[in-house]
């Protein structure tokens, strides 16, 4: 299952600049991005359902991995 939010994010990475890699084992799904600043997030989905995301290794909340993400300037702001 690919989680409903994907698309979208991958979408606004492409836009900053990031790079991506994403991984799928169903259920699982994992997506790996890299800022220019060589920062890192990832985050893995299980059905659907976020189960870690975290930004260079440390866990952090989804929705500030996803903000950072679709951020123009980035880990910079």
């Amino acid at each position: 299952m690919i989680p409903r939010a994907l698309p979208r994010l991958v979408t606004d990475a492409l836009t900053n600049r990031w790079r991506i890699h994403l991984s799928a084992h169903p259920p699982c799904v994992g997506a790996y991005f890299t800022s220019l600043e060589a920062d890192e997030v990832e985050i893995q989905w299980e059905d659907g359902r976020c189960t870690y995301s975290s930004v260079n290794g440390s866990p952090t909340p989804y929705t500030q991995c996803t903000r950072l993400i679709r951020s123009p300037e980035g880990a910079t702001s």
